[in-house]
């Protein structure tokens, strides 16, 4: 009996030691801003260009409304954005 509760505790630090580490994870964000770049995320948190790679992207073409899909880093300081997806107009 003790063994089991042990393996239940155990398992359960495991998990918490996971989720407070914070791997990476994708997001959405939408742009309010061009001139500068300006995204608010899902979290209610607003960033600009210096927090996003865009990579071989182009920020180009963006326009306000637009959905960005992006995975941020451990510990969410930095965005990979991964494809946007266009607002309805």
């Amino acid at each position: 009996m003790y063994n089991n509760d042990l393996f239940s505790l155990l398992k359960q630090v495991a998990v918490n030691a996971v989720r407070s580490s914070k791997p990476c994870d994708w997001c959405y964000g939408y742009v309010k801003g061009i001139d500068p770049l300006n995204v608010s995320l899902a979290e209610k948190l607003e960033i600009d260009e210096d927090f996003i790679e865009f990579g071989s992207r182009k920020i180009e073409g963006l326009e306000v409304g637009d959905k960005l899909i992006l995975l941020r880093k451990a510990g969410g300081q930095l965005f990979l954005l991964i494809d946007v997806i266009k607002a309805k107009k």
